[in-house]
């Protein structure tokens, strides 16, 4: 979904909503799902509302949706409101507003997600079903606050070394391969090693630090 701009509208983004029918809903928000993220089944953009500082708003009706929808008891005010939203409400990601503090909800919602995680994983194994669903749920959030964070490295998929474990290239030519062979580490989002002497075929030497989260391109698409 793109904004009135043609932007593309990506979780975590600044929006702003203007031309709205209730003066409420003009506002700043902060993009917290979309169609097809990790964890959100709904068809609707996400939204929660945010101050000119950045900072998240604890108001009663801070969450929205977009497209907007009226919600109210009289029927005939509601097909109004409706109608005026089809016709004049736009929404516009905005670059200039403090990201920081919604960087930290996403931080702190991947953490969150950590803990259930590690709680499944104690109480019904490694191989609940829910886990799968949850660490890319988890995977997604992180993903979203490195890169609101400026910490995300792009890596380049080069091929598999003489173990068969999947090696990678980022922007500054460093190589990096996780310990496992196959595409599992992959599937989970494992951390990443530096190869020795930077080599294809080297081993697994210092981890990626916490500080980054990475993303992996195939022939010119994220993965």
């Amino acid at each position: 979904m793109t904004d009135k701009n043609n932007v593309e509208i990506k979780a975590g983004d600044i929006v702003e909503i203007t031309g709205a029918y209730f003066k409420h809903d003009n506002a700043l928000y902060f993009v917290e799902h979309i169609p097809g993220d990790p964890g959100w089944n709904g068809g609707d953009i996400c939204l929660h509302m945010i101050g000119k500082s950045g900072k998240l708003s604890s108001t009663k009706y801070s969450t929205c949706f977009w497209p907007l929808k009226a919600y109210v008891n009289d029927r005939e005010k509601a097909a109004r409101a409706n109608l005026w939203n089809d016709e004049h409400a736009r929404i516009e990601v905005r670059t200039d507003i403090n990201q920081s503090f919604v960087a930290g909800w996403f931080r702190k919602a991947a953490d969150d997600l950590s803990v259930t995680i590690e709680w499944n994983k104690l109480h019904f194994g490694v191989y609940c079903h829910d886990l799968t669903r949850e660490m890319k749920t988890r995977d997604h959030l992180r993903a979203v606050a490195a890169r609101l964070s400026g910490n995300v490295r792009s890596l380049h998929f080069i091929g598999t070394d003489d173990l068969s474990r999947e090696v990678f290239v980022d922007e500054l030519g460093t190589v990096w391969k996780y310990t496992e062979p196959g595409s599992m580490p992959r599937e989970r989002h494992d951390k990443l090693y530096a190869a020795s002497s930077n080599d294809r075929d080297g081993e697994p030497g210092l981890p990626m630090s916490d500080a980054f989260d990475y993303q992996i391109i195939y022939e010119g698409q994220e993965a």
